[in-house]
């Protein structure tokens, strides 16, 4: 009985380890920020699945496999590319420039590692960023869900406090400043945001399991114990749906004008056929999208200064606008 336990536990942790390579390959569709934030779980994971059993040429090439899956949503790329699109981003119709947008290789050679007092402040922002998006009542139900988990299984427990923090420090060490309402830096928590929010399912869980034991006694009445349980569900649904309350006028933008009240200030007032040089990746495609997608002034000529640098981009507009880089091969920043 007892080989057959151990047999059982292999599995699940097997199980456990190819789903999070499957996972880790998503997250790579995101940022490679998050394949790197997470990498200290799935170590500690392999580590307690007996390391000789799952380290084998089967093992490493069925993990590859799934992590290879998930990131397989980047064939869309240079199928993308291939068909001329109006803003080629990295160029990845060949190899090359497939796996410098896949890796993010312009992006990794930017990496520089801050420490002392900026780092900190940079923890307290996602520690703030983590509790405001979930809640503080739902940060402190989580927190009873993981000291549940401490007693039911040590390493659940370990394994989502290892990622969370792995995917905070790590976070923090990447990225150069912290801006709390920067979408990428949202994207980049999510898996801290998961483990969370499994947490504060535990947590409900826990709550709910002591209150059947309280009430179980034969001091209070069935009504008294209907409405217990009642007024525990309404708070649970109050809490879960408090974010979407929170945070839903700050996710509907359909009334926002200033983008395009802010592009069209820009240009309105041009010359036809000028050349517009800019050093603000956002206002370039805002003003794409005017141009491309709302017809609006086709026949001014962006060009992003911030961008030219880049091979890619300075041979996709060099390609577009003969006349403007006649005799440049290279642009200089």
């Amino acid at each position: 009985i007892h080989a057959n336990l151990n047999t059982k536990k292999r599995a699940k942790n097997f199980k456990l380890i190819f789903l999070f390579s499957f996972i880790l390959g998503l997250g790579l569709g995101n940022h490679y920020a998050i394949l790197i934030s997470t990498l200290p779980a799935l170590i500690f994971l392999i580590f307690q699945s007996e390391v000789k059993k799952i380290l084998n040429p089967r093992g490493i090439l069925f993990s590859l496999a799934l992590l290879l899956l998930g990131v397989s949503i980047y064939l869309y790329l240079p199928i993308r590319s291939s068909i001329h699109p109006v803003f080629n981003w990295g160029n990845p119709a060949n190899l090359k420039q497939f796996f410098s947008s896949v890796l993010a290789l312009e992006s990794v050679q930017k990496i520089g590692l801050n420490s002392g007092t900026d780092f900190w402040s940079k923890i307290s922002g996602i520690a703030q960023l983590l509790s405001e998006q979930l809640g503080v009542l739902a940060i402190i139900i989580a927190s009873l869900g993981f000291i549940h988990l401490l007693k039911l299984n040590k390493k659940i427990f370990w394994f989502s406090i290892i990622l969370i923090l792995g995917n905070c420090l790590i976070t923090a060490l990447l990225t150069d400043e912290f801006i709390s309402d920067n979408p990428d830096l949202h994207g980049y928590l999510i898996p801290s945001l998961i483990a969370l929010i499994l947490g504060f399912f535990a947590g409900v869980l826990f709550i709910f399991q002591s209150l059947k034991i309280l009430l179980s006694k034969k001091v209070f009445s069935l009504y008294f114990q209907k409405t217990a349980y009642s007024i525990a569900v309404v708070l649970i649904i109050v809490i879960c749906l408090t974010p979407l309350y929170n945070f839903y006028p700050k996710a509907n933008l359909s009334k926002n004008n200033f983008p395009f009240n802010y592009a069209m200030s820009v240009i309105s007032g041009l010359p036809r056929n000028s050349v517009v040089f800019l050093d603000n990746p956002n206002l370039d495609f805002i003003l794409r999208g005017l141009q491309y997608g709302d017809g609006i002034r086709p026949d001014l000529i962006i060009l992003n200064r911030s961008f030219l640098a880049a091979n890619w981009y300075f041979l996709q507009e060099k390609n577009k606008n003969l006349q403007i880089f006649q005799g440049i091969n290279k642009f200089r920043s």
